[in-house]
């Protein structure tokens, strides 16, 4: 199967047609809107394929990040396997972000709220649910805390006919109704459908692969293997990975 057969079979749950799908703001808003069930919803601006990098540590890629009208936050995820603790996750997603995005002399009252959302196309507790809203509680009395960071969690797995479970299943069609949600229709038929937006898909996917194949490298490095090996075993460039392994040293360091 070529690049454009591909493409053609994507769904707006497979990862990689979802980071491209949701540059648009108006796609954002347009799925935002139903999931946080606020028609008024205004999407400021979005951030795709957002990451947060520290070569010394952990490095985190987001599908989408956003940020809304009454300046919170928001990381839309989707996920199709179940093959990690998807809620340390989005523990560790949301941290990352709010650090990056804070200021270090802000008071902490002062912190912009985050909503994580995460559509997976299973169902992460298991309880037959559709929609799981989670936040934190006092185990002693049952209150309910603010801490400024809520998580919603969506599966296509349990999907009724409401207007959150249509939307779940719009996300695993290779095509949606155009009346019901026309910027994503009119986005998917744009990376479908026309010259330009499936050469932006092509170009996307190879950065994809490239980003994955250095990560490789960055790993093996990490592990003490030679710049000659880690070269040869992924086809980089010997003064590019030498290059990593600089800036792994570096951060080590410092």
């Amino acid at each position: 199967m070529d690049v454009k057969e591909q493409i053609q079979k994507m769904r707006p749950i497979d990862d990689t047609f979802f980071e491209v799908l949701i540059e648009d703001k108006l796609v954002c808003q347009e799925i935002l809107r139903i999931v946080m069930e606020d028609a008024s919803l205004e999407v400021l601006e979005v951030v795709p394929q957002r990451s947060i990098r520290n070569l010394g540590y952990r490095s985190v890629r987001l599908d989408a990040y956003c940020k809304l009208g009454d300046n919170s936050l928001c990381n839309i995820e989707v996920q199709r396997s179940n093959n990690d603790d998807q809620h340390r996750r989005a523990r560790y997603n949301a941290a990352s972000i709010v650090t990056r995005e804070t200021d270090p002399g802000l008071h902490f009252r002062n912190i912009p709220d985050i909503y994580v959302i995460i559509i997976s196309e299973f169902d992460i507790f298991h309880k037959g649910r559709m929609v799981y809203h989670t936040s934190q509680c006092i185990e002693e009395t049952g209150d309910f805390i603010s801490d400024g960071e809520r998580r919603i969690y969506l599966n296509t797995e349990n999907t009724d006919d409401s207007e959150i479970g249509l939307l779940m299943q719009a996300f695993k069609q290779t095509q949606v109704d155009s009346r019901k949600y026309p910027y994503m229709h009119r986005r998917i038929h744009h990376l479908k459908e026309s010259e330009k937006g499936v050469g932006y898909m092509c170009e996307i996917m190879k950065e994809i692969v490239d980003e994955e194949i250095k990560e490789i490298a960055i790993r093996m490095l990490k592990k003490g293997s030679s710049i000659e090996f880690v070269s040869e075993c992924t086809e980089l460039d010997y003064d590019y990975v030498k290059k990593l392994k600089d800036e792994l040293r570096y951060a080590t360091v410092s």
